[in-house]
């Protein structure tokens, strides 16, 4: 069912533009006299969580550290109001793409976001971070950190400015919420290693989560890898990722260098701040004439916003979704191709969730980030799975090439989709799910309801 259009307050909500387990974020408009109009952001925390003390301690600490940034790489906070007895934050409406779904459309055409406009995304990023990390209040430092860098929370505006956003998870001196010893908070793929040991830190756990980010839009690929979540942390914390310039051949060395720094398992051996490796990459920058501004990364924005849109389909949300599924299918010319029967693949959105899948077969391709965020929601994918309706199943067999990276996929068991035996690159770790394979999934958890 889609979003339909409703007022909060002074504000009319137009359409949901993402929603997480506890709150959700919709684009909303205030208008004024003589036809004065503004788009904005509202988020609001879902209604069965309205009467969560805790969450609405953290919400309400977010409004309060946000408003207090004001910097034009940060997302800008309006206002903390409350309507019917829920809390709500007006914010700034980025136009434009999150650094996920560049990626994720860098993979789909098999044409990698450069190096200079991923250093030059990176640079703005380290720009805003350090005037985080450094905000006093009353003369006394906040003592911020994000703890949730990552490429869902940084954007990348239509018009080429690059935003932080999201500070739910912020540490701060200000905060009247804290975190219980032995909780993590943020996503393991992004925490450096003292994160994970719930050890004290800083900024610079900051920088080694950007640096993660780094690597990945160089390489497309995460630096650490691990077949669940126990493994993964302790891949963080033990092995070493991969060098850049082997993934990426066109990589400069200095920037290659500048990543390795930042993946430095010891907090001392990184960056001392931000502002550190901010010069240290405008420096590569600037050494091989790589002049990139606004208008450049408005043009990379532009290029990967290139698609068609077909009708939208006319289909049942998932069963016990806990979602609205507004759908849309997303035809684009793109030389990514099913494994199974090497028709072009589209894109299904629902909700805030966007996954490759086939029309004639029905299958399903996820990334490793989507497969480990969404492997505990089955019903999301099974969501997008109903949005394929096969025309013809070729027989199940593996041996098909990787629409990302043209790699032989091979057969693999993950755990978290109830073990029922997959398909994955061992290459770049996505994952093929069978038409047939989502309906296993979905038959079981109707035994287990």
């Amino acid at each position: 069912m889609d979003f339909t259009p409703t007022d909060l307050g002074k504000y009319r909500l137009l359409e949901r533009i993402g929603r997480g387990g506890m709150a959700e974020v919709l684009l909303a408009q205030v208008e004024g006299p003589g036809g004065f109009q503004k788009k904005l952001a509202i988020k609001r925390i879902l209604p069965n969580f309205a009467s969560d003390a805790e969450f609405v301690r953290m919400f309400l600490d977010e409004a309060r550290l946000a408003a207090l940034l004001n910097h034009p790489n940060i997302v800008q906070i309006f206002e903390l109001g409350e309507h019917d007895g829920a809390y709500y934050v007006a914010m700034e409406h980025v136009d434009g793409s999150s650094l996920r779904a560049l990626c994720r459309r860098a993979a789909i055409v098999h044409r990698p976001i450069p190096v200079a406009h991923a250093a030059k995304i990176v640079s703005l990023v380290c720009e805003g971070l350090a005037y985080a990390h450094a905000l006093r209040l009353e003369g006394r430092p906040l003592e911020l950190v994000h703890r949730d860098i990552s490429p869902e929370n940084i954007l990348v505006s239509a018009s080429g400015a690059v935003k932080l956003v999201d500070f739910g998870v912020a540490k701060a001196a200000i905060c009247s919420s804290s975190t219980q010893a032995g909780t993590l908070k943020g996503k393991v793929r992004y925490m450096a290693p003292e994160q994970i040991r719930c050890e004290p830190i800083d900024g610079r756990a900051d920088l080694f989560a950007l640096g993660v980010v780094f690597f990945e839009l160089l390489t497309g690929m995460l630096p650490f890898q691990g077949d669940g979540t126990i493994a993964f942390m302790d891949a963080v914390l033990s092995k070493t990722p991969p060098p850049v310039e082997r993934l990426r051949p066109d990589c400069p060395p200095a920037v290659a260098r500048i990543v390795e720094r930042a993946l430095e398992k010891r907090p001392e051996a990184r960056f001392a701040d931000c502002r550190s490796m901010q010069r240290e990459i405008d420096q590569c920058l600037l050494a091989h004439g790589e002049l990139i501004g606004a208008h450049e990364l408005a043009e990379l924005v532009g290029s990967a916003s290139l698609v068609e849109e077909s009708p939208k389909l006319d289909t049942a949300p998932g069963r016990r979704l806990g979602m609205q599924a507004k759908t849309e299918i997303v035809l684009r010319p793109t030389r990514a191709r099913c494994p199974r029967c090497r028709r072009d693949l589209s894109l299904s959105r629902v909700g805030a969730v966007e996954i490759d899948g086939c029309h004639q077969c029905g299958g399903l391709w996820l990334d490793e980030g989507e497969l480990q965020e969404l492997s505990n929601h089955p019903r999301v994918l099974l969501a997008c799975a109903r949005r394929f309706v096969p025309t013809q199943l070729p027989p199940p067999a593996s041996g098909g090439l990787c629409p990302r990276c043209a790699a032989s996929i091979e057969p693999f068991q993950y755990d978290s989709l109830r073990g029922i035996e997959l398909d994955r690159c061992p290459r770049c770790h996505g994952v093929w799910l069978d038409h047939g394979e989502a309906e296993v999934i979905d038959a079981r958890l109707d035994q287990d309801a």
